[in-house]
C-alpha cells in the first residue's frame, strides 16, 4: 500500500527510527539492498559523472564483512561494478536483468529477444532528439535511457512529446518516467522486486531473511512493494512523493550514517 510520505516528520526518518529498524535487522539475517545513483552518490547531471567516494566505499567494504550487500542499478553491470570496484558484493544490473555474485553470473533470458527491438528504439531515439541540446541517450544491455537533467527546461516538454511519440511506436517495450531519465526496456514481469527475491534465494537464507533495501527512484518502488513488511525499506528523497517505503532518508550522506550505525551494530553483535 502507498503513502505520502512526509520527509519532515520525525516518525518517518530512518535515523530516528533506528531502534525499531535495529531490531528488526537483527531478528534474522540482514542482506543489505542499495541503489547507486543518488543513494550512494550525490546526483550528478551526467551519468558517467557519478563517482562513489573514497569514504563511501570504505563503508560498504566493512558492511560486506559482515551481511551480504547488494547493490541495485538501472546502469550496465559492467558499469557499476567498475565504478564500486568491490569483488565481495552482489551485483544486480540493468534494472534487476543481470546479477552476479559468488554463485556466478546469472542473465534473465527473458530480455534478451527484445534486443532487437531496443536498437530500434535507440536509433529512433538519436534520430529525433539529435536536435535537443543536453539529451543524452544512453543504450543498456536491456533498455535504452534519455537522460534529461541538462535540457533547458524550455525543450522538456518537446523532448516528453518525442520520447511518448517513438514509445508508442514499440507496444512490446514498457517506458518508465524515472525522475532523472526516461527509458525503454523490455515489457515483462521482471523488475527490481524479482531480482531482490532471487538474490535471497541465491544466497540461500530464504527463511531467515531480513532485507534492508535504501534507494531513491521510480525503478526502486517495486522492491519497497516486493519487500514489505518481511523487512526495511527506506526511500532516499529530498521531497514530498508517493512511495511504498516505511522510512526515509534525505541523501547520500544519511545513508552512509545509517550504514555506518549497522556496522557498529553487527560487528558488537559478533563480539557477543
Amino acid at each position: 500500500m502507498t503513502m505520502e510520505l512526509m520527509i519532515d516528520g520525525m516518525e518517518r526518518s530512518a535515523l530516528d527510527c533506528w531502534d525499531d529498524i535495529l531490531e528488526r535487522l537483527m531478528g534474522g539475517s540482514p542482506i543489505v539492498f542499495l541503489d547507486y545513483d543518488g543513494t550512494l552518490t550525490p546526483i550528478v547531471e551526467v551519468p558517467s559523472k557519478a563517482v562513489l567516494s573514497d569514504s563511501m566505499r570504505g563503508t560498504l567494504h566493512r558492511l560486506a564483512n559482515y551481511c551480504p550487500v547488494a547493490l541495485m542499478s538501472s546502469r550496465s553491470l559492467t558499469d557499476v561494478r567498475s565504478k564500486v570496484g568491490l569483488d565481495h558484493l552482489i551485483y544486480v544490473g540493468s534494472g534487476g536483468y543481470e546479477v552476479l555474485g559468488p554463485w556466478g553470473h546469472y542473465v534473465e533470458d527473458r530480455g534478451e529477444r527484445f534486443k532487437p527491438l531496443l536498437d530500434q528504439a535507440e536509433m529512433a531515439l538519436r534520430y529525433r532528439i539529435g536536435d535537443i541540446r543536453g539529451a543524452l541517450v544512453e543504450r543498456k544491455r536491456f533498455a535504452v535511457a534519455v537522460h534529461h537533467r541538462l535540457v533547458d527546461p524550455n525543450d522538456y516538454p518537446r523532448l516528453k512529446t518525442v520520447f511518448e511519440d517513438i514509445a508508442k511506436k514499440f507496444p512490446e517495450l514498457e517506458s518508465v518516467m524515472e525522475k532523472r531519465a526516461f527509458e525503454l526496456r523490455p515489457n515483462v514481469d521482471w523488475h527490481k522486486g524479482r531480482a531482490v527475491n532471487l538474490v535471497i534465494d541465491m544466497i540461500g537464507i530464504r527463511k531467515n531473511a531480513v532485507p534492508m533495501y535504501i534507494g531513491d527512484d521510480v525503478t526502486d518502488e517495486h522492491a519497497f512493494r516486493t519487500i514489505g513488511e518481511k523487512g526495511v525499506t527506506i526511500l532516499v528523497t529530498e521531497v514530498q512523493r508517493q512511495t511504498a517505503a516505511e522510512f526515509v532518508l534525505f541523501d547520500f550522506q544519511e545513508v552512509q550514517e545509517l550504514l555506518e550505525r549497522l556496522i557498529v551494530s553487527l560487528a558488537e553483535g559478533r563480539s557477543e
